[in-house]
């Protein structure tokens, strides 16, 4: 099993190599060969990405808002440091990060939304 799973994802890297190197998008293999890990001591293949095309598509939404909200907190956070704010400018930015938060929640665990595939 191991041996399938590492030629598997050397296969995709390699291609995944050769579409970047020529300015090209990767190839649309699911789930990405960054997402798949073997784990030595356990034996099981994990999956930190979404596998489906509707996952993938529902996982680069969750993204996007993630990094348009990050964004949006910065923002705000610079405008409070540079004006004298009132108290209702503080509790829009307290919402910001509630929301950021419940953003943060649908993140599956071990999955990085940071990520640049």
């Amino acid at each position: 099993m191991l041996r399938v799973v590492k030629e598997d994802k050397a296969e995709w890297e390699q291609k995944c190599r050769w579409a970047r190197a020529q300015g090209l998008p990767p190839p649309d293999q699911l789930p990405h060969p960054d997402h798949v890990t073997f784990c030595y001591e356990t034996g099981l293949i994990q999956i930190n990405g979404p596998a489906t095309p509707e996952a993938k598509e529902a996982w680069e939404s969750v993204k996007s808002e993630l990094r348009v909200s990050e964004q949006g907190i910065e923002a705000a956070r610079a405008y409070l440091e540079r004006t004298e704010h009132r108290a209702e400018d503080k509790h829009l930015l307290r919402k910001a990060h509630a929301y950021h938060r419940k953003l943060l929640a649908l993140v599956p665990a071990g999955w990085n939304w940071r990520e640049q595939l």
